[in-house]
């Protein structure tokens, strides 16, 4: 009865202690990544943070525990064949490791990627993959000195260097589209494109025909704006938002959406001026959604105005003369 008793505090020992060498190893990284956020909190003013699952929207692949019951099948057959205590306590440990080590492999912090937009920098904290704490992924920073833009490709928020190329980029949540724009242009961070590419399996049909309606009330509110410009010019405008395909469109090649304005003569109701001013453009997997808001976006319609009236000023003035 004593040795067996001696024999279970030992296993018991060897137990705990491959319990720490496995989390040490493998599980120590969301302690370590919540210290470090910690730091930079306190030293600089973070504008946005988030964490970000990478892992692709509508696929999961399940983690595989044949090893461990393989692990738990050996270690079973050396309790049955009633090997020695030293080499019983050499399996417990070997185990007990093994079960840790692959725990912490598959929960799903291995999968999360942290990153935090500051006014000093974008600081990425990578996904880790299921590497042991020796090998895991070091944290990147890129400071705004050395960033001349950013662009949004895909589910990526790219970050290109001085000489244009792509120095740095981060996964970002689609719910987060708007806040992560907002958060770089209040830190001053110039946008590369005018227009951000989405990946159609980040977004909805209702998103894209709210879009549609924000922009569309927007641009008649700042139409009123140029009332007695078009008034003097007797002029009457036709606006709305014009597409090429209807219903579903998320994956129809070519389909796209856009704002459609023309300056017809009052009287004739004849064609004076036009233009257009994109708002989605699809090629199948990968989507062009126009990327602004806010005074970006009335920036933009109001210029757009201002060239159609002064094309339309343009013809006036040749059919005078």
């Amino acid at each position: 009865m004593t040795d067996w008793l001696a024999i279970w505090k030992a296993l018991f020992i060897a137990g705990v202690l491959a319990y720490l060498a496995g989390t040490a190893a493998y599980g120590w990284l969301p302690i370590q990544r919540r210290r470090l956020k910690r730091k930079i909190f306190a030293r600089e003013r973070v504008a946005f943070s988030s964490d970000v699952n990478t892992e692709l929207h509508g696929y999961h692949i399940g983690p595989n525990h044949w090893g461990a019951v393989l692990w738990t099948a050996a270690f079973l057959l050396l309790l049955v064949l009633q090997v020695e205590r030293a080499l019983l306590v050499i399996g417990c440990f070997v185990y007990i490791g093994a079960l840790t080590c692959h725990y912490h492999r598959s929960r799903p912090y291995q999968k999360m990627q942290g990153y935090l937009l500051t006014d000093q920098g974008m600081y990425l904290f990578p996904e880790n993959l299921g590497r042991p704490l020796w090998n895991k992924s070091e944290q990147l920073f890129a400071a705004w000195d050395g960033v001349s833009g950013y662009k949004i490709d895909g589910s990526f928020l790219q970050f290109a260097g001085a000489d244009g190329s792509i120095t740095a980029q981060v996964e970002y949540r689609a719910v987060d589209y708007e806040q992560v724009k907002a958060a770089l242009f209040e830190l001053g961070v110039q946008r590369l494109e005018l227009t951000d590419r989405l990946w159609a399996a980040q977004i909805d049909e209702e998103r894209f025909y709210a879009l549609e309606d924000e922009v569309n009330d927007l641009g008649w509110d700042l139409l009123d704006l140029f009332h007695e410009e078009l008034q003097g010019m007797n002029l009457r405008p036709e606006f709305g938002v014009m597409r090429n395909m209807p219903g579903d469109r998320l994956f129809e090649e070519q389909a796209r959406s856009w704002l459609q304005l023309n300056l017809v003569d009052a009287d004739s109701s004849e064609r004076v001026a036009g233009g257009s001013f994109p708002l989605w453009h699809s090629t199948g997997s990968v989507g062009y959604l126009l990327g602004t808001g806010g005074q970006e976006l009335v920036d933009r319609l109001q210029e757009w105005m201002k060239m159609t009236l002064r094309d339309a000023q343009k013809a006036r003035e040749v059919v005078v003369s």
